[in-house]
Formats: structure tokens, sequence, C-alpha cells
């Protein structure tokens, strides 16, 4: 070869040996020659190897890219075919159970038809029922619906007859005792029958037709089946409602017995009772003095579900007031009320009486009783005429405000 260019030696692994550009001494010792060892061949391959290896890569990349691409549009295609296919199969459930709903005889009742027209009549049938609105108008019923004026709840409870507490579990509350200052003792008491007995009679005299629409009658109205009656009730069938406070007393029973016993009309008459005893020393008012299944005839034996009892210790006593406050409770809608002591004797027909003076245009009747001083062998013996008991009357209405 020409040129100051020399062939490098092989190596020993047979492949050729490059240098850069290194100075070596010539085998004749003269000069030094400077080896290219093939540099600008060597830069050649390297360069077009470089290349190759690039395009390869790019390939790859190319491949790979394609192979992603297609698999994501099978697979979106893949769902929309399964989504459609599981709509196709719903659809075609639903036409068969539409198309076989019972429905009649008519052609047209069968099938998602006759579903539509059904539902149609019920509505129809609905709004004829819960609206007044003639030809069943939607703008009608709208403005039946805008111009309703709302009806508050009205704080009377409903009348009825026959009532007692004996039928209401879960009504009485507890209270804490007015005689003893820590409040330590509690007692459990019937609820009023009113749950705000303020919202009734708004702390004044009440006027005759608050006091009518809560008054009750032992028979219902034939109309409204409501035993509120007002002055429909005919006189005889007005409740009275008896509230006596006894202490210790042994003619508490003799006092029950004689209230059924002289009235007129005793089906009308309820007594409520509130019992302070000793247990185990004193009797009950409403145990007579002959067990009923031995005399059934007597009036506390006969009227026994017209009477309610409240028993508490004598020792939680603290006089009438509280007492009879706990009496009050027992009150449940009658036409009338009243109080008395638990040792009275009633007169022939009291309840008649007493109601007469009471439509007789006078407030309300108080009467101080005087002695009666004779031995009781039976309630028949002390059942006084009517004439011979003239009791005082208050006759002024502003009485009533003292």
């Amino acid at each position: 070869m020409n040129g100051d260019t020399t062939l490098a030696p092989r190596s020993s692994n047979g492949r050729e040996a490059r240098s850069r550009k290194k100075k070596v001494s010539s085998g004749n010792g003269g000069g030094v020659y400077e080896d290219a060892m093939g540099d600008s061949g060597d830069s050649i391959r390297r360069n077009a190897a470089r290349s190759d290896r690039a395009k390869m890569r790019k390939k790859r990349v190319h491949k790979s890219r394609s192979r992603k691409n297609s698999g994501g549009r099978s697979s979106n295609s893949s769902l929309c075919v399964i989504g459609t296919v599981i709509f196709a199969l719903y659809m075609m459930v639903c036409l068969i159970f539409f198309r076989n709903l019972p429905g009649g005889d008519d052609e047209n009742a069968r099938g998602m038809r006759g579903l539509v027209r059904r539902t149609k009549e019920k509505v129809s049938q609905f709004r004829a029922k819960h609206f007044k609105a003639h030809g069943n108008e939607v703008e009608e019923v709208q403005s039946e619906i805008k111009e309703e004026v709302p009806v508050q709840k009205s704080p009377i409870p409903v009348g009825l007859w026959p009532v007692s507490i004996r039928d209401e579990d879960g009504k009485f509350e507890e209270i804490v005792h007015p005689g003893f200052d820590d409040g330590h003792v509690k007692m459990s008491v019937p609820s009023f029958w009113a749950e705000d007995p303020v919202a009734i009679h708004e702390n004044k005299l009440m006027s005759r037709e608050r006091a009518l629409s809560i008054g009750t009658c032992i028979t219902p109205d034939p109309d409204t089946g409501s035993n509120t009656r007002g002055d429909k009730c005919p006189l005889n069938e007005r409740t009275v409602f008896v509230a006596i406070a006894s202490y210790r007393d042994w003619q508490c029973v003799d006092t029950v017995t004689s209230i059924f016993e002289a009235a007129a009309h005793p089906e009308r008459v309820r007594v409520g009772v509130v019992d302070q005893i000793v247990d185990g020393e004193d009797g009950s008012c409403d145990i007579p003095h002959s067990p009923c299944a031995e005399d059934p005839d007597q009036p506390i034996c006969l009227h026994k579900n017209q009477i309610d009892v409240y028993q508490m210790d004598a020792e939680l006593a603290v006089g009438p007031v509280f007492a009879r406050h706990i009496g009050q409770r027992l009150y449940r809608g009658e036409y009338y009320a009243m109080q008395s002591d638990a040792h009275v004797t009633f007169t022939k027909g009291w309840d008649v009486d007493i109601i007469e003076q009471m439509e007789g245009k006078h407030s309300f009747v108080i009467n101080y009783l005087f002695e009666l001083t004779m031995t009781r062998s039976s309630p028949k013996d002390i059942m006084l005429p009517r004439e011979s008991f003239k009791p005082p009357v208050m006759k002024w209405p502003s009485y009533q405000h003292t």
C-alpha cells in the first residue's frame, strides 16, 4: 500500500487491533510514523452500526404502539357488542312480560296498553275520591288546594263514653311531691285529659259554645258517631263526673254507694276517688261491704266500670288541696263535673236536681252540707226526698270570677 498508513497487526483472538493515532518506532529505528490504524474506516463503520441500531429501535417502538392501539380498539368494540346484546335481551324480556299481563277479554286490555289504561283509571278514581273538584281537572284540584285553609289541631280531645283511666296504660306521668322541699319524693299520677289544658280555657271563663264542645253524652250522635253532642244531648243522657278526696275515711264506700243508688240516671255518672289509706288497715272506696259474688246487685258492683280509684299512701297526704288536684286529673271530658267529701249521703234524684239548677241560668251550685244523724242499716234508709233538701245556690255570674 502507498502512503504512510500501515496495517495494524491482528490480535490473538482474530480481531483487528485498533489504536487512536499512536506514535510508534519503525523497525529500522530511523523515524516516527503516525499510525492511523484505519481511523476513517472505523468511523464509517461505527456510524453505520449506530444508524442501524436507531432504525431497529424505531421499528420496535412502532410495532409496540401498533399493538396497543389495535388492542384498545378491539376491547372497546367488545364492550359495545356485549352492552348491545344485554340491552336487546332486556327489551325482549320486558316485551314478553308486559304482553302477557292479565287484563280481561278485551285485546286492548292486555299488555302495555292495558297497564297504562288501568293506571289512568286508578288515578281518576283516586282523584274522584279525595278531591271534590268537578270533572277531576288538574287546574281545579290545584286551585282547591291553594284555597284550602289549613286546619289546626284542636286542643280538646275526643269525647268518649264509657271511659276509665284503667284503659290508659302508659299515660301516667311523674310529678314531684309538693310536701318535700328537696324534691326527692316523686309520684306517678294520671295525666290530664288534655295535653295542654290552658289551650282549652285560655285562663279565662269559657264561652257556652266552648264548654259545649267538651261535654260527652252517654249515647253517640246517630249521624256523626261522636259522644260530644252539645245541646243536642238530652238532659238525662249528659254525663256527670264526681271527684272525691278521701283520707282514711271509712264512710267513703258508703258515699260511693249513695251516689249511684240515689241518682235518677246512674248509668251517666262516673266517680273518681283519691283514696289516701294505710295499706292493711283501711278499706278501699270501691270494695263493697259484701263481695260482689255474694251480692251482685250492690250499686258498686253494678257500676264498678264507672268507678276509678287512685290509691296513695296516707303518709304522703298533705291536705285536701293536693288530693283534689289529683282528683281533677281523673276527669275525662264529662258534661258536668263536681266534687264531694268522702262522708256524704246523696238525696234521691240528686243528678236531675243539680242539672235543673245548672240549666236554670245559675252559674254554679254550692251546698254546705247539714249533719245527718241517724243509724244506717241499709242505703235505702237514708234516701231523703228532693223536697226536704233545699241547697243554697249562687245565682249571679259575677261570682264565677271570685
